[in-house]
């Protein structure tokens, strides 16, 4: 059993999809295209990838309203909720087939979770965070797990706006936390919250670990 000795910061807090799920590799991310395909079908707009990348969270957040007027979407309310329904549906069922799973290392919160408090903070609804933490058997090991609500203002609150990072913290009641995300925009989110970060990458580029191994490793 992996023993991990308690480092200077009281609690740890992880990314969902890429840190503790592996759902966005290549080749792990099928249910994602599905999804946005069905999407853009549902408006009769070709599924091309340009039109694919359009409806990326992170290009919503930016252009939706062009978006759904250039494609003659009556509202972005209308586009958001198709959205959502598909990728709730596409990701539940990836999750219950296998085609989503935990990465390997995150066994190591078992021994992590004997020496810090562990949260969760995600850009996915609440909902979903609430079901993966239950299918995957993680509730035992995290105190908290905070995720969105689903409505089109979320687009706004999402990483990098601190948002939910600052739901987390008020949860716990301290700022003494490391935060480990995949992606740049979750760093910007955790120096906005005023908290420490780690960028894992766990495609061989450059990052402060390149697994949740090293984060033990890191924390001795």
């Amino acid at each position: 059993m992996t023993n991990i000795q308690r480092g200077n910061y009281d609690i740890i807090g992880f990314d969902l999809d890429g840190v503790l799920l592996d759902s966005v590799r290549r080749g792990h991310n099928d249910w994602k295209y599905r999804m946005l395909r069905k999407t853009l079908a549902r408006f009769d707009i070709p599924d091309t990838r340009q039109n694919m990348e359009k409806i990326y969270m992170e290009n919503l957040a930016k252009n939706i309203e062009t978006f759904c007027r250039d494609f003659g979407i009556d509202k972005p309310e209308t586009l958001w909720q198709v959205r959502e329904k598909n990728l709730r549906e596409e990701k539940y069922q990836a999750i219950r087939s296998s085609e989503i799973s935990l990465f390997r290392d995150v066994r190591i919160v078992e021994a992590l979770s004997r020496s810090h408090t562990l949260a969760i903070c995600s850009n996915v609804t609440q909902k979903m965070l609430d079901f993966s933490v239950s299918h995957f058997g993680l509730g035992e090991y995290f105190s908290c797990w905070v995720g969105r609500n689903g409505d089109l203002e979320d687009l706004s609150r999402m990483k990098p706006n601190p948002y939910f990072l600052n739901k987390m913290i008020a949860l716990l009641n301290s700022t003494n936390i490391l935060y480990v995300g995949d992606r740049e925009q979750d760093l910007a989110a955790a120096c906005r919250a005023g908290i420490d970060s780690l960028l894992l990458s766990r495609n061989g580029n450059r990052g402060d670990i390149q697994n949740l191994d090293d984060l033990a490793a890191y924390l001795r």
